[in-house]
């Protein structure tokens, strides 16, 4: 089998598929629905509303673009290549290790 070669998407194109995979992604919304729900008054301000939304984007473009910008280095991606079935063991089991203690309780 031949191996392709890989072409760096355009910056409007890696723009427009990363917007629609978060848009797309419902974690998110039940993450952040969850600590409104559980934090913020339901009489808070507009403003404190706002001004929290716009924290939560500012907060998530730039760890995203922070992991992009880390993961688009060819050395960081081998590395990962590499650990990345330990790291998913790993994450899995303390992903169990939460649902059994969630299960006990």
């Amino acid at each position: 089998m031949e191996k392709q070669e890989l072409t760096p998407r355009a910056d409007r194109s890696a723009l427009r598929l990363g917007l629609v995979t978060q848009l797309s992604n419902p974690k998110i919304a039940v993450f952040f629905g969850a600590v409104f729900i559980g934090i913020v008054p339901h009489d808070a301000p507009v403003w404190a509303l706002a001004l929290i939304m716009a924290m939560i984007f500012l907060d998530e473009m730039l760890w995203y673009t922070f992991v992009g910008r880390v993961f688009s280095l060819s050395y960081v991606r081998s590395l990962y290549g590499s650990a990345k079935r330990w790291v998913d063991r790993a994450f899995s089991a303390l992903i169990a290790a939460f649902a059994a203690r969630i299960v006990m309780t």
